[in-house]
């Protein structure tokens, strides 16, 4: 039976439609969210209070040979986005010379797993566990975060890892929230204390 979700604070179109086992595009070109979706045009930026109808699923049958093996791949998920950030000319800044630390020194954030030892804006949170790992890249996104889950063959086994990001366009504000989140996450997953 079809649903309508009520947009709560801190989710995005992409967590609404994996949460409910679509792809966002399913739900933004749903003709139910029409109204929605020419009253914020942009599907990655809803506001709290904001109504997305949920269809039904519908089956999806796929043919094949028995005894035989079978791939089947899942795709659009994570969901990927192009950002374009366009400021004002500044004047140019001194710039600081290569291998500076990052901000915060380059530690892992809200305290997780230690990092890799290197300094600079990709700061790696070593979990260890590929499975652990992966779960919990999928629940950061689920929370909007974007946190990419890094395993073997990538990384040597045992060092599975979440990869994130910084950039000089982050905010403070931003930054602090990743950081809220990471920690939420963490404990729900008993990766923290």
């Amino acid at each position: 039976m079809p649903t309508y979700y009520e947009v709560q604070k801190g989710v995005c179109i992409s967590s609404i439609a994996f949460n409910h086992g679509f792809f966002w595009k399913t739900l933004w070109k749903d003709g139910s969210n029409s109204q929605l979706k020419s009253k914020r045009k942009d599907p990655n930026i809803l506001h709290e209070g904001d109504t997305v109808h949920i269809p039904d699923l519908a089956l999806k049958e796929e043919s094949g040979a028995t005894e035989q093996r079978h791939r089947f791949k899942l795709k659009g998920v994570p969901a990927k986005l192009k950002l374009k950030l366009m400021r004002p000319k500044l004047k140019a800044k001194k710039k600081e010379p290569s291998g500076s630390p990052a901000p915060g020194g380059g530690s892992a954030p809200g305290g997780l797993g230690g990092n890799s030892g290197g300094v600079g804006f990709i700061t790696p949170i070593i979990i260890g566990d590929s499975k652990l790992t992966m779960d919990f890249s999928r629940e950061l996104f689920q929370e909007c975060v974007l946190g990419t889950g890094i395993t073997f063959p990538t990384v040597p086994e045992g060092k599975a890892r979440i990869r994130t990001i910084m950039t000089a366009t982050h905010k403070k504000a931003e930054l602090d929230q990743a950081l809220e989140v990471l920690k939420k996450v963490g404990k729900r997953m008993g990766i923290l204390a």
